[in-house]
C-alpha cells in the first residue's frame, strides 16, 4: 500500500456497490427476520466451514439467528452444495453462491448487503464462535446507547482446533471499553475477527475499501471510530484459526507493518492529535518496532528495508533506543486502555 493509496483511509464512498450488478443463487429458503445475522464468506473449505457453522448452531441464546453462507467459489457444484446443507440439516443455514468470484472483501461487502438482520458478524469460513458469544455481544451491544460495532478479544487455535498458547499482557476482565481515535493512532487493540456490528451503521461508511487490501478490516473498524460507536469486550468469546489463515505469509506481514505507520500518519493528518516532532517519533518508532522481527526473520533485507522506508518517509536506520521507547508505550498504553474509568 503506498502513500496514495493510504490517503483513501478516511475517503467517503460505498464500496458495497460495486458487485451489486453481480447476480447470485440462492440455495434453501431464508427465514424472514433475525435478531442477528452470521454471515459466512466462504471459498473451498468445505470442512472448516460446516466446523465454523456447528459453532453456531451450538449457540446458547435467547435470541434469533440466521445463518448465511455466502460461496466465492464457481467451481462449487450444487451437489456440493446439496451435501453441505445435508450434513447441517438446519432451517436457519441458507447457502448463497456467487455468480462471479468478487474477491474477499468484495464478498464480505455482499455479506452486509444480503444480512437481513439489524446486527450481523462475518464469520470466516476458518473460525469458530464461543457458545455464549452471540447471548454476551448483543446483551452488550444492544444495552450501550449508539452502539455501531463491538469487538472481543479472541483464543488462537490450530489447524485441529487445539488451542495455541500465547504470552499476552494479562486484561481485566468484564469491561466494555469504548475506543477512541488516539487508541488506534498509538495502537491497534481491536479487529474485526469476533466483531458484531450494525448493518446500517455499515453501509454509512461504505463497507470495506477492498483497494487497502490487505487492511481493508482495519481501516473500517478505524471508520466505525470514527462515527464514534466502536468498543471492545474484553472477554475471549471467539475463536480464530492461525494455522490455516493467510496473515502469516511475508507479503501480508510487511503490508501490515506499512499500515500501522500510514495509519498513525493519516490519523494525526485528519485529526491533529499530537505535533510534527511527537509524530515522526510516533510513526519512526512504529517503523523500527513492525521491520525489526521481519529482518531478524529474513523476510526483510537491508536494502528492501531502506527502499520501505524510503516509501514510508520516515528515518532509514534502525535506533534500537526509539524502538525500546516505543515498545515501553504501547504496553503502558495497553494498560491505560483497560483500566480506563469510561469503561461500561
Amino acid at each position: 500500500m503506498d502513500r496514495e493509496t493510504a490517503a483513501l483511509m478516511f475517503k467517503e464512498h460505498s464500496f458495497i456497490e460495486k458487485y451489486r450488478k453481480v447476480g447470485y443463487t440462492v440455495y434453501a429458503d431464508r427465514i424472514d427476520k433475525a435478531d442477528v445475522s452470521i454471515m459466512i464468506p466462504t471459498y473451498k473449505r468445505p470442512e472448516l466451514l460446516i466446523k465454523a457453522v456447528s459453532s453456531v448452531l451450538e449457540q446458547k441464546t435467547k435470541y434469533s439467528i440466521e445463518i448465511v453462507i455466502v460461496d466465492n467459489d464457481l467451481e462449487t457444484t450444487q451437489n456440493n452444495i446439496s451435501q453441505i446443507l445435508s450434513k447441517i440439516n438446519d432451517s436457519r443455514v441458507c447457502y448463497i453462491q456467487n455468480d462471479e468470484n468478487i474477491g474477499m472483501f468484495g464478498n464480505w461487502n455482499r455479506c452486509i448487503e444480503l444480512s437481513n438482520s439489524d446486527w450481523l458478524i462475518i464469520l470466516n469460513d476458518d473460525d469458530e464462535l464461543e457458545e455464549n458469544y452471540i447471548e454476551e455481544m448483543m446483551n452488550t451491544a444492544t444495552s450501550i446507547p449508539g452502539c455501531k460495532a463491538l469487538c472481543c478479544r479472541h483464543y488462537l487455535i490450530d489447524d485441529n482446533g487445539d488451542s495455541i498458547p500465547v504470552k499476552e499482557i494479562n486484561a481485566r476482565q468484564d469491561k466494555t471499553i469504548p475506543i477512541k481515535m488516539k487508541d488506534l493512532y498509538l495502537m491497534q487493540p481491536i479487529d474485526i475477527m469476533g466483531c458484531l456490528f450494525n448493518r446500517a451503521a455499515a453501509l454509512k461508511i461504505g463497507g470495506f475499501n477492498g483497494d487497502l487490501f490487505p487492511c481493508s478490516d482495519a481501516v473500517f473498524l478505524m471508520r466505525m471510530c470514527a462515527e464514534k460507536g466502536l468498543y471492545l469486550n474484553t472477554r475471549k468469546l471467539f475463536r480464530y484459526r492461525w494455522a490455516v489463515n493467510e496473515s502469516q505469509r511475508p507479503e501480508t506481514r510487511i503490508n501490515f507493518a506499512k499500515f500501522q505507520v500510514q495509519k498513525s500518519f493519516e490519523i494525526n493528518k485528519k485529526y491533529k492529535l499530537y505535533g510534527n516532532t511527537l509524530n515522526r517519533f510516533i510513526t519512526n518508532s512504529k517503523c523500527d518496532y513492525g521491520f525489526y522481527p521481519l529482518m531478524l526473520e529474513g523476510i526483510i533485507i537491508e536494502g528492501n528495508n531502506e527502499t520501505l522506508r524510503d516509501e514510508l518517509g520516515v528515518d532509514r536506520k534502525f535506533s534500537p533506543f526509539r524502538r525500546f521507547l516505543y515498545r515501553v508505550i504501547n504496553r503502558l498504553y495497553t494498560y491505560v486502555i483497560y483500566g480506563r474509568k469510561d469503561a461500561v
